[in-house]
């Protein structure tokens, strides 16, 4: 990540609703991440749009 400029990072995994792993969401930076509450607090409030997206996305058709 230090090749990319990446110095602070926060990030969380993505379950599908039978708690398999989807994946993992993260918000990086170049910088300290100095409102880490907040970045929390949006990472939390958007993960459950993503793991719904995913899991549709890894459904057999």
């Amino acid at each position: 990540m230090a090749k990319l400029g990446i110095e602070s990072y926060l990030g969380s995994y993505l379950l599908s609703s039978t708690y398999e792993t989807l994946g993992i969401v993260a918000v990086m930076g170049p910088a300290t991440i100095y409102n880490a509450a907040f970045i929390e607090h949006l990472i939390l409030v958007l993960s459950p749009a993503f793991e719904e997206i995913l899991q549709r996305l890894t459904e057999p058709v």
